[in-house]
Order: structure tokens, then C-alpha cells, then sequence
């Protein structure tokens, strides 16, 4: 998939749309050659349905638990094995799938079809941790579309979500690029 050619064609296939209607997008999006994206809670990596879908997705953005139940291994071993089983069982169903994988304070893994790399979290003062796996990955799609690579993309990604963390709310409506950037700044992050 050359994102070049397509920069603003994008599907996003979250958990808040029943499956049915992702399975639909996902087929549509692919039909229409654009840029397929999709998450899924665990209780749906066990569907039937599943491996038909992934081999539907682009990137793909899960948590720790989700790589756990997609690689049949269990959530509690060294976080980075669970990633690099993970990315095995996916690339087994879909090798060209490019995924990240979040651990919460334990930082998060890309994998961009070739290589699988590490980014930890930033130490922030946390208020609620709710939204914060959305925020990484609306962060990391805004990426791609900007055109970063996927470690940049995973890097504005981490620095979003830990924004995120600091307010109490689901959705931190002060994040834009200006309020990132003072964040960032703060946190001593590598621009």
C-alpha cells in the first residue's frame, strides 16, 4: 500500500461499531484501495470473523491483553515476548499488517512489517488512564496521515495519550498542536 497515492483515503474500524458494520467498512475500504485501520476487544479476536477482517487491515492498534488473546499466551509473561507473539499469530493471517500494541505504563511496540520497536511512556502526574489507548491510536493515524514513519507516528502517539492522562476527562479537548508541543517540551521529549 503506497499512502502517497491515497493520503487522505482512510478507514477506521473501532470497537464502538458493531462488528457486522466493520467487516462491511473494512471490505468497502479495501474495494476502494484505501488505507484500512481497525481495533478490536479481545472477546472479538475469538470470532469467526476475525481472520477474514485482518486480512482487511492495514494497522491495526491493540493493547497488551488483546496481543495476549491474539497469541494464545497469557498477559501476565515479560511484556515484550506477549508483543513479539502477537506479531507472529497476526503476521500469520495477515504478513503485511503493521500494528501497535499498548502496555499502558509499560510503553508501547510497533510493528511496521518488518521490524517491532519500543517507545516507553513519559512520567506524568495521572488523572485517568480513560481514553488514553483511544488517544494513542487516533494519534498514531493522524501520523501516518501526516506522513511520519511509524516510530515518529508511535512517538507523537505516546506523547498524546500522555497528555491525555493528566486530565480527568475521557477526552482531553485542550490537546492541539500548540498545548503537544509546551507538553512535550515539559516532558523533555525528543521533537
Amino acid at each position: 500500500y503506497d499512502v502517497a497515492q491515497t493520503p487522505y483515503q482512510r478507514v477506521l474500524a473501532a470497537p464502538e461499531v458493531p462488528l457486522e458494520a466493520r467487516a462491511e467498512l473494512l471490505r468497502l475500504g479495501r474495494q476502494h484501495r484505501f488505507f484500512n485501520t481497525a481495533s478490536f476487544t479481545s472477546g472479538e479476536l475469538h470470532d469467526p470473523r476475525f481472520p477474514a477482517m485482518l486480512g482487511m487491515v492495514d494497522f491495526l492498534a491493540i493493547n497488551i491483553d488483546e496481543a495476549a488473546t491474539v497469541a494464545g499466551v497469557s498477559a501476565d509473561g515479560p511484556r515484550e515476548d506477549v508483543a513479539q507473539a502477537a506479531i507472529r499469530a497476526l503476521r500469520s493471517i495477515q504478513p503485511d499488517i503493521q500494528c501497535s500494541i499498548t502496555a499502558g505504563k509499560d510503553g508501547s511496540w510497533i510493528w511496521d512489517s518488518r521490524s517491532l520497536s519500543f517507545a516507553p511512556t513519559y512520567g506524568v502526574d495521572v488523572a485517568s488512564t480513560a481514553g488514553a489507548g483511544d488517544s494513542f491510536f487516533g494519534a498514531m493515524i493522524v501520523g501516518i496521515a501526516a506522513g511520519l514513519t511509524l516510530p515518529e507516528a508511535q512517538q507523537l502517539a505516546t506523547l498524546t495519550a500522555a497528555m491525555k492522562i493528566t486530565c480527568i476527562h475521557t477526552i482531553n479537548k485542550d490537546i492541539d498542536r500548540n498545548t503537544l508541543r509546551t507538553f512535550a517540551r515539559q516532558a523533555r521529549a525528543a521533537l
